[in-house]
């Protein structure tokens, strides 16, 4: 009897080893693409927090060359995918939903143009008429950039909040007297995943983490619009939880303290100092704040470079 469960944990064993083959060979494949050149030009908003001055100028000078990471591929596309389901299947027929909507010929600003036809395409597996289209936007002065999940009516989110029992009792009525409201005051939507453990910390706290908050007080400013409302799905069993997030001008102001720094910098075409404004270098982590300059090979460096005036 224990030399059969001797053999039968080997051959589990030997299961789960080739399982784990496979995942290697398959994680290993991806990151044997050559990496993507870019180069940075603007400030991405949802960097910002965790951007070393050094990175983006060197960045900004010559092309970097981005790692591939499986993990984090994985990650932004089941972000993407859950976006886009939420904008195009969920909030915008819903009639909550507020930007930019596009179809073969056209495209149409407000909330969803024909709810009713994308619930039937939805219920009969059609190609969807109507697409979302996110806002984009690029700050003129500080060069911030990036796009925003979309826009969401607060005056129908409270109704909602005061309309409970009819949408426990009658949800296809309650969407169509929200499909029918007039334009309320705007929030900026932003649907994020994350573990259990954050989605926990996040729901007892009632607000995002900091780098969060920085990034939605620079798409405030960007768009006039002086809340967020978050929505935060756990990856593994989609619990959630959302709220609203109000402007907070601290962190508006450590945005522009660092972007000023940063834009002086590649102005003076000089290297930012090591370890300044840099997140990372208080754990010492940084390569960028790690390697020594001369100025000597910065100006070499730069000299190369297609992004001099």
């Amino acid at each position: 009897m224990k030399f059969m469960k001797v053999l039968q944990e080997n051959k589990q064993n030997q299961k789960e080893k080739n399982h784990n083959s496979f995942g290697m060979a398959v994680e290993k494949f991806v990151s044997s693409h050559p990496g993507e050149k870019v180069r940075t030009e603007t400030l991405r908003a949802s960097q910002l927090y965790f951007l070393c001055p050094r990175a983006f100028v060197l960045g900004y000078f010559g092309l970097q060359e981005r790692e591939v990471d499986w993990l984090g591929r994985l990650r932004m596309s089941t972000g993407t995918f859950l976006h886009e389901y939420l904008q195009d299947r969920v909030l915008g027929p819903m009639g909550i939903l507020f930007g930019n909507w596009k179809n073969k010929d056209e495209v149409r600003e407000g909330f969803h143009p024909d709810s009713e036809k994308a619930i039937y395409e939805i219920v009969n597996q059609k190609p969807l008429s109507w697409k979302y289209e996110e806002y984009r936007s690029t700050d003129p002065k500080y060069k911030f950039s990036g796009h925003i999940d979309g826009k969401i009516d607060v005056d129908k989110l409270r109704w909602i909040d005061d309309n409970k029992l009819l949408f426990q009792t009658e949800p296809l009525k309650a969407c169509k007297r929200l499909q029918e409201m007039t334009a309320g005051r705007m929030s900026i939507l932003e649907i994020k995943t994350t573990s259990k453990a954050s989605l926990d910390k996040i729901g007892k706290q009632g607000y995002p983490p900091d780098y969060y908050k920085q990034q939605a007080v620079i798409y405030q400013k960007m768009f006039d619009i002086d809340s967020t409302f978050f929505w935060y799905f756990e990856r593994d069993n989609f619990d959630q939880t959302a709220f609203i997030y109000r402007h907070e001008e601290k962190w508006w102001n450590e945005a522009i303290r660092k972007a000023e720094y940063i834009w002086k910098c590649v102005r003076e075409k000089k290297l930012p100092e090591a370890k300044k404004l840099c997140p990372s270098s208080k754990y010492n982590n940084c390569k960028y704040c790690k390697n020594t300059w001369t100025e000597k090979e910065f100006d070499d460096y730069i000299s190369k470079s297609s992004n001099v005036d």
